[in-house]
Formats: C-alpha cells, structure tokens, sequence
C-alpha cells in the first residue's frame, strides 16, 4: 500500500505562450502514483490532492461548450 503525502494547497496554471497546463502544490501531491510538487499535466494524468482523485482532460482545443 503506497502511502498518500500530506494534502496541501495545489493550483492547476495554464501558461499561454505554451498552452500547456502545470499543477504547482506547496506540499507534494500524487500525478500517477508519484509525488511531486511540480509537473506539467497531459491528458489522462491522474492527480491525488488529499482525499480527493482528479483525472486532468484538456479541451483547450474544443473551443468553449455551454455548460449542461
């Protein structure tokens, strides 16, 4: 059993000049069963942050959708 690190606070950015989408957490949190406190997100990456499981889907290119 993989031990979960401590919950802190994540932030999710999106850095325009690349479209690509970072989580930066000040505690480490789990991006594919690995800690870390800094990565660049892909599609499909699955992120842990306390008790919470999030997976990362970017539909940057799909335009914006009206909400159901």
């Amino acid at each position: 059993e993989r031990s979960t690190p401590p919950a802190g606070k994540a932030t999710v950015v999106k850095d325009p000049r690349t479209a690509s989408f970072t989580v930066i957490s000040d505690a480490p949190v789990m991006v594919n069963n690995r800690p870390t406190q800094r990565r660049t997100l892909r599609p499909g990456d699955v992120l842990r942050i306390g008790e919470a499981t999030i997976v990362f889907d970017d539909r940057s290119d799909e335009g914006e959708r009206p909400p159901k």
